[in-house]
């Protein structure tokens, strides 16, 4: 199980499933409220931050850009 969001410091590096909703895991808190087919939408429209690619088949966001990304919707941001 991974630490929650909150409880991490800023530069510390998450993947998809810290981020984001997986109905196979319904009890597990995350910080946003939507599926990974959202983020990756999102990310190529240019309205979420993109990954940073550490391997041909991992994507990691700093959990920084993803607070800051939070409190720009907070404060009525493009979604």
């Amino acid at each position: 199980m991974y630490p929650p969001f909150d409880q991490l410091p800023d530069n510390a590096l998450v993947r998809r499933a810290q981020l984001c909703y997986d109905p196979k895991k319904p009890g597990v808190p995350v910080p946003l409220p939507f599926g990974p087919s959202s983020i990756h939408r999102k990310v190529n429209e240019g309205t979420f931050p993109a990954p940073i690619k550490l391997g041909p088949r991992t994507s990691v966001w700093r959990v920084g850009d993803v607070r800051a990304w939070l409190a720009e919707q907070q404060q009525g941001g493009k979604a």
